[in-house]
């Protein structure tokens, strides 16, 4: 492939000190599941969130097209190129760490979770800990960063309803950890959503 066809901000991307894997040309057919979709420049799996704190700079330095790929459910991608980066989130972000209370008068069973975690995974996770409430989230063929944004639910329940804080990035790279009190939620929405330029990276649930 020649040079021109090689965009100017992908040579400094390659630049970038990053551990996470940046790939060219990938076809976006196995990341979504209707398995369809064009040829993105480039899918990188962001692995922690020190690489996503150098990656959002760098695509809203250079006005890079960009969008943020969890399990693909009930997503259709178009057959064309996508000019841009895809960020697919994967290593730290699928984590599950129960919290322990230390000063409670009442038992609180507590978690965090990765925002890459799917949803299936970790409701199953909290049912072995004889934790109730979310079992929702085994039919919804998301992810917990997802559920989050979209205040996903079914059966009468909604993710809000059990989310007690959320930690998220900035498009400068920076670390926010907001109270649920704090966000806005209804019916399948949050002010947690991508396009607002606020990435979710993990989020803590109480039961």
């Amino acid at each position: 492939m020649s040079n021109k066809e090689k965009p100017e901000w992908l040579e400094e991307l390659e630049k970038v000190p990053l551990t996470s894997r940046l790939r060219r040309k990938e076809s976006l057919k196995r990341f979504n599941t209707w398995r369809i979709g064009g040829v993105a420049e480039c899918l990188i799996d962001v692995v922690n969130a020190e690489d996503l704190s150098l990656l959002l700079p760098f695509i809203s330095k250079h006005r890079i097209p960009w969008f943020i790929l969890g399990k693909g459910s009930n997503l259709f991608i178009p057959d064309t190129a996508w000019p841009g980066i895809i960020l697919h989130l994967s290593g730290e972000f699928k984590s599950w760490v129960p919290l322990e209370e230390n000063n409670s008068s009442t038992c609180k069973n507590r978690v965090t979770a990765g925002a890459a975690l799917a949803d299936v995974t970790f409701s199953q996770r909290c049912v072995a800990q004889g934790w109730g409430g979310m079992e929702f989230l085994i039919g919804i063929p998301g992810t917990i960063g997802g559920a989050v944004a979209m205040n996903a639910g079914a059966h009468g329940g909604e993710t809000a309803d059990f989310l007690q804080e959320a930690e998220w990035m900035d498009m400068e790279g920076n670390l926010h950890t907001s109270a649920r009190q704090n966000l806005e939620f209804r019916y399948r929405y949050s002010d947690l959503m991508g396009n607002y330029g606020r990435i979710i990276t993990s989020a803590v649930f109480e039961f």
